[in-house]
């Protein structure tokens, strides 16, 4: 099933070769290059609520723009906004583990999750620090 998303997704870009890297036209004008070294990792999450569904895709890159690896999941039933996306990320970081990556840089788009991790010096005590 992950298969058809990704040919989907493929399909639905324009896609060029530059550099012997796969980029497409919005990559061109958002996505930087991590360090020599590092792979970087977009992830998104989405909510279905019609569907009562959580979804959650991702693309690893190496420094040159060379797609890594690509990967969709779906979670029932539909979480809150802002436990879906720490399930999203969560779910990110183990599969990459599992793939034997460990320099990953990861591009998230909620900002609340992002300085919760940065201003973490004590053991978080909330219900989102027992998420993280």
């Amino acid at each position: 099933m992950q298969t058809i998303f990704y040919q989907d997704w493929f399909r639905a870009k324009e896609v060029q070769w530059h550099n012997n890297a796969l980029e497409t036209a919005s990559d061109r004008e958002t996505w930087s290059p991590p360090p020599q070294g590092f792979m970087k990792c977009n992830v998104d999450a989405s909510f279905r609520q019609q569907a009562n569904l959580n979804g959650m895709g991702l693309c690893i890159r190496d420094y040159i723009g060379k797609i890594v690896a690509i990967r969709t999941n779906f979670r029932h039933p539909c979480l809150p906004v802002l436990e879906g996306e720490v399930w999203t990320l969560a779910s990110t970081i183990t599969f990459s583990s599992i793939l034997g990556l460990h320099t990953i840089i990861f591009e998230v788009d909620c900002k609340m999750i992002v300085d919760r991790i940065i201003k973490s010096t004590t053991m978080d005590k909330s219900e989102l620090g027992n998420i993280i």
